[in-house]
């Protein structure tokens, strides 16, 4: 049995989502229960939801705490893997937002990854990085990126992505 847990107006709600131990999760039936149960409890308890994928605590704190102002949940993970993890196991976010440098995996790879997927093709991903150069942006362009920051950023810059992303009005 897995936990889901969300938050609204300050209430802490979990909500235990049950399996069969004699189906495989990989059945793409109960993936599709799993996947449609996420996405009515998301539109629910949590209006919106953010992954942010940064190995640098600060700008996980900094990123944080953009997105809560503006409404979102946040999930965090330190690296592309983790990231992978948050995604296949949390609450399908509106937007994922990562950076390029990362140890174990970096936010190329998992953008690569995730994009090899057809779930989440629709998914919204905001690359943020210091990797400046044009070169560096077309390879994220070709790996299915959405938007591209380059740090450092302000708030009025994660707003704007959000916003030209169709993930904030």
């Amino acid at each position: 049995m897995k936990w889901y847990s969300y938050s609204k107006n300050g209430d802490r709600v979990r909500v235990p989502l049950v399996l069969s131990t004699s189906t495989s999760t990989s059945d793409p039936n109960v993936a599709s229960v799993r996947d449609s149960l996420k996405t009515h409890l998301r539109k629910k308890f949590c209006p919106m939801q953010a992954l942010v994928i940064d190995d640098d605590p600060a700008i996980l704190l900094m990123m944080t705490s953009i997105l809560n102002g503006l409404g979102y949940q946040v999930t965090t993970a330190v690296d592309g893997k983790q990231g992978l993890q948050e995604l296949t196991d949390s609450i399908l976010p509106d937007v994922v937002l990562v950076d390029w440098n990362m140890p174990i995996m970096n936010g190329l790879e998992f953008v690569k990854t995730v994009r090899s997927q057809t779930q989440f093709n629709q998914l919204p991903i905001i690359m943020v990085t210091t990797e400046l150069e044009m070169s560096q942006v077309a390879l994220s362009a070709d790996a299915g990126i959405s938007e591209y920051i380059m740090k450092p950023f302000s708030p009025i810059m994660i707003i704007e992505k959000l916003q030209m992303v169709g993930v904030l009005s």
